[in-house]
């Protein structure tokens, strides 16, 4: 199956998101490795059509420097990957233009998992001063800990989970707050989905906490919600979310 990459616009809050979507060359789902040429032939799909098609592409982010991120991104592509690895190298490139409405998403299959079957980080957060909080809490049974400080995942530091996801986050120009909000706020950037298929962390998840007040540190391991699972949680315990009924 060739990959196909299609440009649609869709809402995105008050704001407009044009996307890549990709579609893996092969007929198994998202596991399945493509060969490095194809990849690299894809990439260049990708590339073309931004530079042809991107009304603003050089607006903030120099030519040169443009060609270089994506040529640096084009060398990664040496071995075979499958589609995520291959989402990985792409989407930071992309987001390099500094185009708020200029993105690339993961693969649909993968999409569909995230909302349905795949168990994600059970947790909201907020991200400040280049700190992340818990804001609220998907698991069944409450844990108390909104208002903590993440410090890691699965052992991997919180700066590195945050930098690599503002850096394959759309935002306009050189914004301290757009990505940051994104991350925290925009479903479809959202830390949960952005953790599992940029970074590739998993349920379980061993978590260390720190207290912003006290500094005290606390570590637990938790396991992931799905979709379906968070929903429910949402209708009990935060019952502000739902859509007032017409009258």
């Amino acid at each position: 199956m060739k990959t196909s990459y299609r440009a649609y616009i869709g809402p995105i809050g008050p704001l407009v998101l044009l996307a890549i979507s990709i579609t893996a060359r092969a007929q198994n789902p998202s596991p399945a490795k493509i060969e490095a040429k194809l990849l690299q032939e894809d990439f260049q799909i990708a590339r073309t059509a931004l530079e042809q098609g991107h009304s603003g592409i050089y607006r903030y982010t120099p030519k040169i420097a443009l060609d270089r991120a994506f040529d640096a991104a084009a060398k990664k592509l040496d071995r075979p990957m499958d589609s995520l690895e291959f989402y990985r190298i792409l989407a930071p490139a992309v987001a390099r233009i500094k185009c708020g409405h200029t993105g690339v998403l993961p693969p649909k299959d993968i999409l569909q998992a995230m909302d349905q079957t795949i168990a994600l980080f059970p947790f909201d957060v907020e991200v400040l001063d280049g700190k992340v909080y818990v804001s609220r809490e998907y698991l069944p049974d409450e844990q108390k800990l909104v208002g903590l400080e993440i410090r890691r995942i699965n052992l991997v530091g919180i700066d590195r989970i945050l930098s690599t996801m503002l850096a394959a986050t759309p935002g306009d120009a050189d914004s301290q707050t757009v990505r940051p909000w994104r991350i925290a706020h925009q479903e479809i950037f959202a830390f949960p989905r952005m953790l599992y298929s940029l970074l590739g962390i998993e349920a379980p998840f061993q978590i260390d906490f720190r207290a912003p007040t006290s500094g005290n540190q606390r570590s637990l391991k938790l396991s992931g919600v799905t979709g379906p699972d968070r929903g429910k949680t949402t209708t009990v315990r935060y019952p502000e979310d739902k859509s007032p009924r017409a009258t």
